[in-house]
C-alpha cells in the first residue's frame, strides 16, 4: 500500500498544507503578548471557517484558552464553508487555569475604540515618563514591592521604573477594558526588563558575566509595547465584530472538574491542550510567575500554575482504567526504562480523558471537536497522543473524524535535546503535530 493510501486508510490527510510557514501569526491582536505554544492563528481560522456558522446561535469552545487566539478568531467576520454568503462571528467560550492567560484573552478580544485608547495612553505615557525623570534626578521617591525572588530577577532601578508604571497603570481613571490591555502592555514589559534570558519561556537568569552589563530601559521598552499594542488594537477593532454577544466568556474554571458551559450547547471546540506534564514539557506557570506577582493577581496562584496542570499530579500506581490499548502499550514500553515518568505519563492522560467527557458533555449533536497536539518522546519511546486520543474519545461518545498532519516550521527548541540530562543521550523534539477532529454522536 502506498504511503498516500495508508494515512488516508488511517484518517490522516496530509496533501492539504496546515503549515503555514510564512503566515503572519502575530497580526491583529495576535501580537500583543507573546504567550508559550499557542497555536497559530491560522490553523483557528480554517478550522472555523470549515467546521461552523456565523452568529451567536453558533458557540466555539476553547478549553485550554491560553491567551485567547481561537477566542480573538471566533469574535472576526469570517465566511463559512457550512453556510456559504454568510460572513460574520461567532459567539464563543475560553477556559484556562493560568490567571496571565485570562487577563491576556480579555484584552486581545475587547475592542476599544482606538481614539479613546490614544488619548489614554499618551496621557500615561506622559506622566510615567516624567516620574521616571524625577526618580532618576532624585526628586521622586519609589517604594518596589516585595515578593519572592524579585531581586534575582530584576535589578534595583528596574523594580522602581516598573513599580512607577504599575501605580499609573492602576490609578488611571477610565474605563476597566482599557486597564486590562495596558496591564497586558505591561506584562511584555516586565518579562523583556527582567534578568531572565531572552527567547526562553521557562525562568532562566541572564548569566552572570553578562548580568552585570545589563541595563535595560524600561521606558523604552514600555512605550514601545503600548504603542505596538495600540497598532495591534486600531487593526482588530477594524475586522471584528462588536457586539456585545461576540465578546468572548472568558472563564476562570478547570475543564477536568466541569464547567459552567450549558450541556450540548457548543457546535465546534477549537483546542491545542498542553502535550504533556509541565515539568518536562511547557511550563506555563514559570512564563506567566513575574507578571502575575507584578499585577498581583491571584498571589498564591502564581506558583501553582504548572502543578495545577494535565498530569501536574503524578498518579502513585500504573493501574488505570482508560479504555485505550495504544496508551497501554506505550505505558509497558516507558515503564520498563523508568516507572516514574510512565506514571507522568499515565498521570497526563488521566486528566485528559476527564477533560474529554466534559467536552462531549457540552458538546452539540454532530459537533466538531478539533485538538492540535504533538506527539512527544519519553525515555526514548515516541507516544501516539493523537491516536490515544481518537481511542479516549470513542469512548465517551466522540467519534474519530479526520486526523490532519502538520510540520512545525519554527520552534523554540531544538531539533534534538537531552531530556534526562545525560551528556550525549538526545532524544528528537516535536516537530510535527496532529490535528485530530472528533464528531458528537
Amino acid at each position: 500500500m502506498s504511503t498516500q493510501k495508508l494515512t488516508r486508510f488511517m484518517g490522516i490527510e496530509e496533501e492539504e498544507d496546515w503549515t503555514f510557514a510564512d503566515a503572519d501569526t502575530r497580526y491583529i491582536t495576535h501580537g500583543l503578548h507573546p504567550y508559550p505554544a499557542r497555536m497559530i492563528p491560522q490553523i483557528a481560522r480554517r478550522l472555523i471557517i470549515r467546521h461552523s456558522k456565523p452568529g451567536p446561535d453558533n458557540i466555539i469552545l476553547d478549553p485550554f484558552a491560553g491567551s485567547g487566539g481561537v477566542l480573538v478568531e471566533a469574535s472576526l467576520k469570517l465566511p463559512s464553508k457550512l453556510a456559504p454568503g454568510e460572513v460574520g462571528a461567532r459567539k464563543s467560550y475560553g477556559i484556562d487555569i493560568n490567571p496571565l492567560a485570562l487577563l491576556l484573552a480579555k484584552a486581545k478580544t475587547t475592542p476599544i475604540e482606538p481614539i479613546l485608547l490614544k488619548a489614554t495612553v499618551e496621557k500615561l505615557l506622559k506622566k510615567v515618563k516624567d516620574e521616571i525623570e524625577a526618580y532618576e534626578s532624585g526628586r521622586h521617591h519609589v517604594s518596589p514591592p516585595y515578593f519572592f525572588n524579585i531581586d534575582y530577577w530584576f535589578k534595583p532601578k528596574v523594580k522602581s521604573k516598573l513599580q512607577i508604571i504599575c501605580e499609573n497603570i492602576k490609578s488611571l481613571d477610565c474605563d476597566d477594558d482599557i486597564k486590562t490591555f495596558l496591564k497586558a502592555c505591561f506584562s511584555k514589559t516586565v518579562r523583556e526588563s527582567s534578568n531572565t534570558r531572552s527567547r526562553e519561556f521557562k525562568l532562566f537568569r541572564i548569566p552572570k558575566d553578562e548580568l552585570a552589563s545589563y541595563d535595560p530601559d524600561v521606558y523604552k521598552i514600555f512605550r514601545e509595547n503600548v504603542e505596538r499594542g495600540l497598532r495591534c488594537m486600531e487593526e482588530y477593532y477594524e475586522v471584528c465584530e462588536k457586539s456585545l454577544w461576540s465578546r468572548p466568556k472568558i472563564l476562570d474554571e478547570d475543564t477536568r472538574y466541569g464547567t459552567s458551559v450549558p450541556k450540548e450547547s457548543v457546535n465546534l471546540v477549537v483546542t491545542s491542550p498542553p502535550y504533556g506534564d509541565s515539568r518536562t514539557t511547557v511550563a506555563y506557570g514559570q512564563f506567566s510567575r513575574l507578571s502575575m506577582q507584578w499585577l498581583d493577581i491571584d498571589g498564591p496562584r502564581s506558583r501553582s500554575v504548572d502543578k495545577k496542570s494535565l498530569g501536574g499530579i503524578r498518579t502513585q500506581t500504573l493501574e488505570h482504567n482508560l479504555e485505550s490499548h495504544t496508551l497501554s502499550i506505550i505505558l509497558e514500553k516507558i515503564a520498563s526504562k523508568d516507572e516514574g515518568r510512565a506514571k507522568d505519563v499515565l498521570s497526563y492522560f488521566i486528566d485528559s480523558n476527564k477533560c474529554l467527557k466534559e467536552i462531549s458533555r457540552v458538546m452539540a449533536h454532530d459537533g466538531r471537536v478539533c485538538i492540535v497536539i504533538g506527539n512527544r518522546t519519553v525515555k526514548g519511546f515516541r507516544i501516539p497522543t493523537n491516536q490515544v486520543i481518537n481511542e479516549l474519545g470513542e469512548k465517551v461518545g466522540l467519534q474519530p473524524d479526520t486526523t490532519h498532519k502538520r510540520r512545525i516550521p519554527m520552534k523554540r527548541m531544538p531539533w534534538e535535546n537531552a531530556p534526562s540530562n545525560i551528556p550525549g543521550e538526545k532524544a528528537p523534539t516535536i516537530h510535527h503535530e496532529h490535528i485530530v477532529i472528533l464528531r458528537k454522536v
